[in-house]
């Protein structure tokens, strides 16, 4: 899980998050649960501009 947040730049608990709403498939090998780098690469990404950031912080006044 540490493995997979860090890739995702994420905490564990939102990545424990997304494979509870079944965004992110999880599988069992053994007695461990894994989820494949396949899996993670596929996931959407947003990048935001400056503009959007700065909206956002300053409370819509920009």
């Amino acid at each position: 899980m540490k493995d997979a947040s860090k890739k995702l730049g994420i905490s564990v608990k939102t990545l424990r998050r997304l494979i509870a709403a079944n965004s992110i498939p999880l599988y069992k090998v053994g007695h461990n649960y894994v989820v494949r780098e396949a899996d993670l690469l596929e996931l959407p990404t947003r990048v935001y501009s400056v503009d959007e950031i700065a909206n956002e912080l300053l409370g819509g006044e920009n």
